[in-house]
């Protein structure tokens, strides 16, 4: 008797909008080839700060950094080539949420080229003119692209399928992404430039920041610490609007951060206030468990949150050193940042529109 052949299946070929499905190995892929250019950028930023005979725009974390874009370009290109291969189009080859990775490849490929350019042209530069140097911000846009892959990934992705452990590609990704928003504005990070410890002249005079009088130096430390609060806030909330993070995320996220700062400052003494800080953030999180749905939590959370962050730092500096504002300002200043913390609640979660009922509105048709 002949034998009756199986039929065979095939997968069906991917449809015109059809994206691979992502995963979290390849977020933890991503994570870690994204990490290389960011090492080489951050010690860079070091070398702008603290390297007064910097005069080339040869030098090893140039290296680092322009080689870790080639490694992060290497691989995503690799998974578009693989699935392009697979039948998707180019312009959808990659996952959900890292189409802005191979763009921030492309501008960290033309931000190479500029920079070098750029220094030819007009020399190196240090401190803040490094921060704005044209080709540096884009250099700064590009990263930020590559390191927030897999919290884009997250982002596409079913709340029920970003819980747990399998949060932890997601909030290494914001812990790097906030990192690299606060190293360009360590220039108005009280962490980093503490205005409140060293406020006056005489006390400037012996310390590595520029003369400026009390009333300027007040001003600045407190624009600090409402610029500081923005975007500790605007990035949390973003966060804890769609998720309910795993206990340590925002212990992780604070205390790297100010680590990552206090490098680049030579000075780790506030490090503790992040880490209480992020400990307490955590333990808000767990009790009040914020979210759109209870708005009112959500709004404390976000007015509790700076306004803890700044009672630690203040309290370290009077720990540790001094504290040269008066109480009405360094008080007020703690308030400051919870009602901008506040504030951008309902930017996050905007209130519910008001709708009139139906009994009125049939009223005045009549």
């Amino acid at each position: 008797m002949a034998a009756i052949a199986e039929p065979t299946t095939t997968a069906p070929a991917p449809g015109k909008f059809d994206r691979p499905r992502g995963s979290l190995r390849f977020d933890w892929l991503m994570l870690l080839v994204g990490l290389w250019p960011l090492v080489g950028a951050l010690t860079d930023a070091n070398a702008h700060i603290n390297d007064p005979k910097l005069e080339t725009f040869f030098t090893p974390w140039h290296a680092l950094l322009y080689s870790g874009v080639l490694a992060v370009g290497v691989a995503i290109g690799y998974v578009a080539w693989r699935n392009h291969q697979r039948g998707y189009a180019w312009t959808r080859a990659v996952p959900p949420g890292y189409g802005l990775t191979l763009v921030g490849v492309g501008i960290l490929g033309v931000a190479g080229i500029g920079d070098l350019i750029w220094h030819s042209l007009f020399g190196i530069e240090r401190d803040i003119p490094a921060l704005t140097s044209p080709t540096h911000m884009l250099i700064i846009l590009g990263i930020l692209f590559v390191v927030a892959g897999p919290l884009r990934a997250a982002y596409a992705r079913p709340v029920a399928e970003v819980r747990g452990l399998a949060q932890l590609p997601m909030i290494v990704s914001v812990m790097l992404t906030y990192v690299f928003l606060t190293v360009p504005l360590q220039y108005l990070h009280p962490f980093s430039y503490r205005f409140a410890q060293f406020g006056d002249v005489d006390v400037f005079a012996d310390q590595p920041y520029p003369p400026a009088s009390s009333f300027l130096a007040e001003g600045l430390g407190l624009a600090a610490i409402l610029v500081t609060s923005a975007v500790l806030m605007g990035v949390t909330l973003f966060v804890v609007r769609r998720w309910q993070l795993i206990f340590g995320a925002l212990t992780l996220i604070l205390t790297v951060d100010i680590a990552v700062l206090g490098a680049l400052q030579r000075d780790f003494s506030l490090v503790p206030a992040a880490f209480v800080t992020g400990l307490l953030g955590d333990l808000l999180i767990l009790t009040l468990r914020p979210s759109p749905a209870r708005a009112n939590l959500f709004r404390l959370f976000a007015f509790l949150l700076p306004a803890i962050y700044f009672t630690a730092y203040f309290v370290t500096l009077f720990l540790t050193s001094q504290v040269v504002w008066i109480i009405h300002l360094w008080v007020g200043s703690i308030f400051a940042a919870g009602w901008v913390g506040w504030a951008m609640s309902y930017l996050v979660v905007p209130p519910r529109e008001y709708v009139e009922p139906a009994s009125q509105t049939d009223e005045s048709q009549a």
